[in-house]
């Protein structure tokens, strides 16, 4: 059984999107069968009532929703709350702002991670990057739940929560990020999930605060 995570801000027509290309790219999976954990932070832009619109998209796709209103937007405190408050063996975690280009199995990445059974998890391949030993990023994966629900209780709000997982957890849960596969479609594209919510933020005027991606707890206007 597979719980999904989302951390949001208030984008309803984002967020239906990214549910939307999900729900039908993922060909082994009824959505309408799993619970969403969500948290819905405000953005200096937003209207609050608002949030509910975002509640009622998620209720369009899964069967049952459980959702966090906090007064104050925090990334890593966004995390930790609903990473802790799964209860099953593994989640998925999906932010609110991504597109998933090619069908994929919720069963083919449970054979890479059975293949890797020391691995946290699994995810699906955003970026072309350098390899990189503590390679985790918070694009859309399949984690394994009692280790997300022990990270999360580590997680300060003082800073990216990425992060803090890369380099600040116990040696014993930054172990198993050393194998930590990546699924990817067949070359030349390897690709397989795009980030839709940088243009947003761009037209919108918003910039991480504190300066960069390592302090990065929410977004503000420039």
């Amino acid at each position: 059984m597979i719980t999904f995570t989302t951390t949001a801000t208030i984008r309803p027509s984002l967020i239906e999107q990214t549910y939307l290309s999900f729900s039908k790219q993922i060909l082994d999976i009824d959505f309408k069968s799993c619970e969403l954990i969500i948290n819905v932070d405000p953005m200096p832009i937003n209207n609050l009532i608002d949030r509910n619109k975002v509640i009622s998209v998620a209720e369009k796709y899964f069967g049952k929703v459980t959702y966090n209103f906090p007064n104050t937007p925090n990334f890593p405190n966004a995390l930790k709350w609903v990473w802790q408050n799964t209860k099953t063996d593994y989640i998925f975690n999906l932010e609110d702002d991504w597109s998933l280009n090619s069908s994929i199995k919720i069963s083919d990445l449970m054979t890479l991670l059975s293949k890797n059974p020391e691995a946290i998890g699994v995810s699906l391949n955003a970026y072309v990057f350098a390899k990189d030993p503590f390679r985790l990023r918070l694009s859309p994966c399949i984690l394994k739940g009692d280790w997300a629900r022990r990270a999360a209780s580590y997680l300060s709000p003082d800073m990216c929560p990425e992060q803090q997982i890369r380099r600040q957890l116990p040696a014993d849960l930054m172990k198993p990020m050393l194998n930590f596969p990546e699924y990817s479609i067949p070359s030349p594209e390897k690709i397989i999930v795009r980030d839709t919510g940088r243009a947003w933020r761009n037209n919108l005027g918003l910039i991480r605060n504190n300066g960069g991606t390592s302090n990065f707890t929410t977004w503000e206007k420039k």
